[in-house]
């Protein structure tokens, strides 16, 4: 955030769209675990969207930075491969609120079944690691 220019008036506007999608985040993931009148599939359908969402955001908010080309180009491939790592996490999410993951499950009993789309969610988890791997192998994007 640091290297972000918020002055603008784009920028206030994206920082409040973030701040929105964080401010509803723990609702929705406590309805997700404890609600019992909306089911379950629609709650993460819209946790989902917000995690998407946060994810897109924060892959623009760095966008806004690499656009100053007067920045130090070790620092311009870093945000490169943030930016990077924050649109596939974005797509996953998007992705996950297709219907097909309203029903793909594995089962791993004969009463338990895990969604796909909750095992699918767990990539984005493991990109901050993977970008640093490439990121160190390349100077160049």
């Amino acid at each position: 955030m640091s290297d972000l220019r918020v002055e603008t008036r784009r920028g206030v506007f994206t920082n409040i769209g973030l701040l929105f999608l964080v401010s509803i985040e723990p609702f929705l993931f406590n309805q997700l675990l404890t609600s019992t009148k909306i089911p379950g599939e629609y709650v993460s359908i819209l946790f989902a969207l917000d995690l998407g969402g946060l994810f897109a955001i924060q892959a623009f908010m760095v966008g806004s930075i690499l656009v100053d080309k007067s920045r130090p180009i070790h620092l311009l491939n870093h945000y490169k491969w943030l930016r990077y790592a924050l649109v596939i996490s974005a797509v996953i999410f998007l992705i996950s609120t297709l219907p097909i993951f309203w029903t793909l499950a594995i089962p791993v009993n004969e009463n338990t079944q895990i969604h796909v789309r909750f095992l699918i969610w767990i990539v984005p988890l493991l990109l901050p690691a993977i970008r640093r791997f490439f990121e160190k192998g390349k100077t160049k994007i």
